[in-house]
């Protein structure tokens, strides 16, 4: 979301990244002019191909714009922003990085300044998922069990 104006540096992070996952990455590039070697990528799409992709994904990670958050925080999937800093030229001042502060000390969205923020909260995320998951089908093994139990005794 959010790449009509090109951002580089957060697409040349996750391409970077990308080469070190063992799961694909998808990136809308919009006008970026760096391309990726390492995910999966398109600069536009559809509405419902957007839709489509945020349904498939395990994690967003955005520009720290408005538009951007607010529609990746309706997803109900974790969010990772990335803001365009106006030092490096991407705005023209740092609001971005006034949103995201704030979306984070809510605890809404995780914020990333570095490539190594941003692959550390990935790796968090996928690990912290990657729990949840186990826990959720060891309580359904447990609850499939516990009936079995139940039925054979009556």
């Amino acid at each position: 979301m959010g790449m009509m104006y090109g951002f580089d540096r957060l697409i040349r992070w996750m391409d970077s990244i990308a080469e070190k996952l063992d799961e694909e990455i998808v990136m809308q590039i919009g006008n970026t002019e760096y391309v990726p070697a390492h995910a999966r990528y398109f600069r536009f799409e559809s509405k419902e191909k957007m839709d489509q992709y945020y349904l498939d994904a395990r994690i967003i990670v955005c520009h720290a714009g408005v538009g951007s958050l607010m529609t990746s925080l309706e997803k109900e999937k974790p969010v990772i922003a990335v803001p365009r800093s106006s030092d490096l030229g991407e705005v023209i001042d740092n609001h971005q990085f006034e949103i995201s502060k704030e979306l984070e000390n809510e605890g809404r969205i995780k914020v990333a300044y570095t490539m190594n923020e941003l692959e550390h909260h990935l790796l968090e995320i996928k690990y912290v998922s990657s729990n949840l998951r186990m826990k959720n089908e060891l309580v359904e093994s447990l609850k499939h069990y516990i009936n079995q139990l139940n039925e054979s005794a009556t």
